[in-house]
């Protein structure tokens, strides 16, 4: 799941009024627009070769440029917007007031546009990414009809953060949601009785890409010989598994199960046991971002991420944490894979 690096310009540039010149510019976003004027409007005089890669560089890092999320807007340095003077006025206004309120533009639609799911009482969600399971050794690709359940490393993970969890009490959740997958259902009864829950629900909505009965179960190498290796920057649309779940789907599935989650366990704490799907497809919830494309999130095995749910239509969703996993400390990194053929 890497950015997908470029879009068409064809359904973004539109027209020239500006001689057979260019006098558009792009925003911060993305975006192409035109304010009427020509290349001097957007740019110094005698910098146009320098603009173009400036452009580039609020292109690739957004309104924060080069600079890592958790540092945007500090003073020094080079976070901040980059280089602004050469954007438009209207560009730069414009690029500002969608970073603000959480709602960046493309020219493409995305794949799915969520509203904001809002409750006069806030809900907290834990995702507990699943220890590492046996499918992820065997390089197979296990849907919830062919999960084995976890490896002996992923019992290791997954004691050591029930362990974690019963010393420093600080997942004090209120319900306890497992995917109905092996490794999640596995993962929860072992972490569990550590934060007092012994009475799991199984959704299924929180479940793991679905790659179809036809793919469920086949090696990583025998569908890449196949079926090449798969785009999961592109199309959103697109089948990667014949007969399986789009990632459209997918997205749109778990939207839904946030969504009820949100009506049935309203003001409460949950801790889900799931999938790094699955944290991806809330993550990119949560920041209204579309389902693929734009960045990749590389969640660890039995890793916390945690979130807590807007309670009025002016809030926004908050990030509390992600990929908290020290209580890895001591363990490997991974199994050693099963050789290939």
């Amino acid at each position: 799941m890497s950015g997908s690096g470029s879009r068409s310009r064809s359904s973004c540039e539109g027209g020239n009024r500006s001689g057979g010149r260019r006098s558009w510019c792009r925003d911060a976003t993305g975006r192409w627009c035109e304010n009427g004027g020509g290349e001097g409007v957007h740019r110094r005089r005698g910098q146009r070769r320098r603009g173009r890669r400036d452009d580039r560089d609020l292109r690739r890092g957004g309104v924060v440029g080069r600079n890592r999320v958790g540092q945007a807007g500090q003073s020094g340095g080079r976070g901040g917007v980059l280089r602004v003077h050469q954007v438009c006025h209207n560009c730069f206004i414009g690029a500002i007031g969608r970073f603000l309120s959480t709602s960046l533009e493309r020219c493409d639609p995305p794949a799915y546009d969520p509203p904001v799911t809002t409750h006069p009482d806030p809900t907290r969600i834990t995702l507990i990414r699943h220890g590492e399971s046996n499918v992820t050794v065997q390089r197979v690709i296990g849907g919830h009809r062919t999960c084995s359940g976890l490896s002996d490393l992923g019992r290791r993970q997954s004691e050591q953060l029930a362990r974690r969890l019963g010393d420093s009490n600080e997942l004090e959740a209120d319900v306890l949601i497992s995917s109905d997958f092996a490794r999640a259902v596995e993962t929860a009864e072992i972490v569990g009785p550590a934060i007092g829950i012994t009475d799991i629900e199984r959704w299924s909505d929180f479940g793991e890409h679905d790659p179809g009965p036809e793919i469920d179960g086949m090696t990583f190498d025998a569908y890449v010989s196949r079926f090449g290796t798969p785009d999961w920057s592109g199309d959103p649309d697109v089948e990667i598994f014949p007969g399986g779940e789009t990632t459209a789907r997918f997205h749109t599935r778990v939207r839904d199960a946030v969504g009820r989650l949100l009506e049935t366990h309203a003001g409460r704490h949950v801790a889900i046991a799931c999938h790094g799907g699955v944290v991806d497809a809330v993550f990119r919830l949560a920041l209204g971002q579309p389902a693929t494309g734009g960045f990749a999130l590389h969640t660890l095995n039995t890793s916390l991420t945690e979130f807590v749910s807007p309670a009025s239509a002016d809030e926004t969703w908050r990030l509390v944490r992600y990929n908290d996993s020290a209580h890895l400390a001591g363990l490997p990194a991974a199994t050693e894979r099963a050789a290939t053929a």
